[in-house]
């Protein structure tokens, strides 16, 4: 959980976060190559379709290729934070039999703020930034403010929920249809900031939502391993 925030947002001081973006969401794919190659599980073609669909939807939507600028500590930190997503996704997947959603989390996270305090202590904070101001929704808001909801909503919320859902179904799943991201940031966006999306990024959703969407139904599928066994 530390790794993919702090990766992510290390990517996105190095190249667009459009491109930040797609290299984290690439996290659907290595769990997929982890589930066929570790466990050795033949997963339907419809899976790898509904895959290849959405990474290429959220392409359109986060239009990557504006701003592109090839830097090799954004790719390679963008790359980790991917890594860290889908090791997020399959660690779940396993803790949840045993630990609760909520419990898992909570503990993720005491270690996780450990961790990061180490590199990051709180006391380096600048202060005045905190209770200084910030245009958000046409209001100023303190700083403190957007962090504390970021903080509970977009972190702890949504890490609850994600793992909730890796109770009733598989980590590959999980991962494709948190694709759907973007959509839900999109939608926000044009809602508290009057931010639109283009045709271009409509068609994109269409892909994406269709792809998460292929992937959800494959899943129920029967599937195989190599020797044929079921």
């Amino acid at each position: 959980m530390a790794g993919v925030q702090v990766l992510y947002f290390a990517a996105v001081s190095r190249i667009p976060i459009g491109v930040a973006m797609l290299l984290v969401f690439t996290s659907p794919i290595l769990v997929a190559q982890w589930v066929r190659f570790v466990r050795r599980t033949v997963l339907p073609a419809r899976i790898w379709v509904g895959t290849v669909l959405a990474l290429a939807g959220l392409a359109v939507v986060a239009q990557v290729w504006q701003g592109l600028r090839l830097d090799a500590v954004g790719l390679v930190t963008g790359v980790g934070a991917a890594l860290c997503s889908a090791a997020y996704f399959l660690v779940a997947e396993h803790a949840t039999a045993t630990v609760g959603p909520l419990g898992l989390v909570t503990w993720g996270m005491v270690v996780g703020a450990a961790a990061i305090f180490v590199v990051a202590p709180p006391w380096s904070i600048p202060l005045d930034r905190l209770v200084a101001g910030a245009d958000f929704g046409g209001r100023h808001v303190p700083v403190w403010t957007l962090l504390v909801t970021c903080a509970v909503l977009s972190t702890a919320v949504a890490y609850v929920l994600s793992t909730s859902a890796l109770r009733d179904l598989p980590a590959n799943v999980v991962s494709v249809l948190a694709l759907c991201e973007p959509i839900v940031a999109a939608a926000l966006a044009w809602l508290a900031l009057s931010q639109s999306l283009t045709v271009a990024q409509l068609a994109g959703a269409a892909v994406l939502l269709a792809g998460a969407t292929v992937v959800q139904l494959a899943a129920r599928a029967p599937v195989t391993a190599p020797g044929g066994d079921r």
